[in-house]
């Protein structure tokens, strides 16, 4: 904003019901939105995590004082910007009273535009859990200035030593815990990390997600191609695209062009949050004619709900549910999953000659030190060099 710029406002207001205890309170306001051009009204309710009123009232307040600071100053709408904007008010607070409940509650608000499907309700779940266990303590509405490194090792033993979690679960939960709680320290909320004492737990590495073999492709396909195809084409999809099948799922029509030879995967529906274009092979246009290219509306899905609705896409666990019924009957382990047809393309990709920069493009990794551990995990990269030279050397 340009000095001396002037947008339009309504100031905040405490809508406290007469400080009722019964109902939830509310801070109402209008800040001009750069997108339409008009006031835009917002209200915000976080606060009634504050169980106890006159706590409450105090730290409602003070947001509406500080709320109204920022609309006189110039606040205002703008999407590019509004995620921090918005909560810049209720999270920069240098002193005064925020509870732990609340502080988290905001600071998953700040992540809610960068957070997408499963990764949001993983964050959402997590914070629940962490609440529920401090509400159990009678500390979840004690400042969340007073939680200390002390309390973040005792949640870390608490999961491992009464709900007895494995130790990848304990790390992905404090992971979530810390990369919070690092918004509330560049807002100046708390003013360390607390989550960096705990220390990373060993994880067990379990076998999942084993490539198939030529053998057992041979047998998939005979088994799935005698009924309904869809399962198979699912399966062949992730297999050349080398695409996860959440992003299968999500695709239509309008993303593929097989003139250009490519298949579009925008950002939103990518795991790595970066948009991409997937190569079609021949073995993939084969499987998009079979299916039907060229005679399907734009909007359609590519897998849509079985239900027969192509403007519903299938559901999350569809095929992932078809795919073990049919591993049942064929004898295979749940190591076999339906991820495991990407890992098999990368596999057989790999052997074919195809180069470590062109599987991390068709994968979407953003970096090509994440497709060497990828590879690795495969047992793709061996040392063949020293081995080769190696093998005559004896002492």
């Amino acid at each position: 904003m340009s000095a001396g710029t002037y947008y339009p406002y309504r100031l905040a207001v405490l809508r406290h019901y007469g400080y009722s205890a019964n109902k939830p309170w509310c801070i109402d306001y209008a800040a001009y939105d750069v997108e339409t051009g008009a006031l835009r009204r917002k209200r915000l309710f976080a606060f009634n995590n504050v169980v106890d009123v006159g706590k409450r009232r105090a730290y409602a307040e003070r947001l509406v004082a500080e709320i109204n600071e920022q609309l006189k100053a110039g606040y205002h709408f703008d999407e590019g910007k509004r995620r921090d904007q918005e909560y810049a008010g209720s999270l920069r607070v240098s002193s005064g009273f925020v509870d732990v409940e609340a502080a988290l509650r905001m600071a998953l608000e700040v992540k809610r535009g960068v957070l997408y499907g499963r990764s949001w309700r993983d964050y959402c779940c997590d914070v629940n859990r962490f609440c529920l266990y401090m509400d159990g303590l009678g500390l979840l509405h004690e400042s969340v200035r007073a939680l200390d490194e002390a309390r973040a090792l005792a949640y870390a033993d608490y999961m491992s030593g009464v709900e007895g979690l494995a130790n990848k679960t304990i790390n992905c939960r404090v992971g979530v815990l810390k990369t919070l709680t690092g918004e509330l320290v560049r807002r100046g909320v708390v003013s360390a990390n607390v989550w960096c004492a705990v220390p990373h737990r060993k994880e067990v590495k379990r076998a999942r997600h084993v490539a198939y073999s030529v053998d057992e492709l041979g047998r998939i396909r005979r088994a799935l191609c005698g009924g309904d195809r869809r399962l198979w084409w699912m399966c062949q999809f992730i297999f050349y695209s080398l695409m996860r099948p959440e992003e299968v799922r999500s695709l239509r029509w309008r993303d593929v062009d097989l003139a250009a030879g490519q298949v579009y995967v925008c950002a939103m529906e990518s795991k790595v949050k970066v948009e991409r274009y997937v190569e079609v092979t021949s073995g993939l246009r084969a499987v998009l004619e079979e299916m039907g290219a060229g005679a399907h509306d734009a909007e359609d899905y590519l897998f849509p709900a079985l239900g027969g609705d192509a403007r519903r896409r299938c559901g999350r666990n569809t095929y992932a549910g078809l795919w073990r019924a049919a591993r049942e009957g064929l004898g295979l382990s749940e190591c076999h999953t339906l991820y495991a047809f990407k890992h098999t393309g990368n596999v057989m990709a790999y052997r074919a000659g195809v180069g470590i920069e062109a599987l991390m493009r068709q994968n979407g990794h953003s970096d090509i030190s994440t497709t060497m551990v990828y590879l690795r995990s495969l047992g793709l990269l061996r040392n063949d060099d020293y081995r080769s030279k190696m093998d005559g050397v004896i002492i």
